[in-house]
């Protein structure tokens, strides 16, 4: 039969936890609840002095057609790193075109969020 989960030590209110994994999900659950935070203080300073009203407007006004071209654009030219890749590294191992795909999305993925080009880094 297991132990208590928590136990107060020697030091007056100070709780220590027997179990480990309640100790990181803990520590998990306080990390999202503190990313959310952080990401609803920048969204909001981000947001501040937008005429919300206009920019759902000009949303409904969209010509969305305009994607379908875009991202065939964006996918054909993300097909043409991957066969660069492709043919960059055949001499030392080949690998599928269909397994280097993600690899490269997730690399310049990687540039476009984090900075000074962090998604090489994640590719290799």
């Amino acid at each position: 039969m297991p132990g208590p989960i928590a136990r107060l030590d020697d030091v007056p209110g100070q709780w220590v936890i027997d179990r480990p994994d309640i100790a990181a999900s803990a520590r998990a659950d306080v990390a999202q609840v503190l990313g959310v935070v952080i990401s609803a203080f920048f969204l909001a300073l981000a947001l501040r002095g937008i005429d919300l009203e206009g920019f759902w407007t000009t949303v409904r006004h969209a010509n969305y057609w305009w994607l379908i071209p875009g991202v065939t654009i964006y996918f054909g030219a993300v097909w043409a790193r991957t066969w660069r890749w492709h043919y960059m590294l055949r001499h030392i191992k080949q690998i599928p075109m269909r397994r280097l795909f993600p690899v490269v999305v997730i690399g310049y993925m990687g540039n476009n969020v984090y900075p000074a080009r962090a998604g090489e880094v994640l590719r290799s």
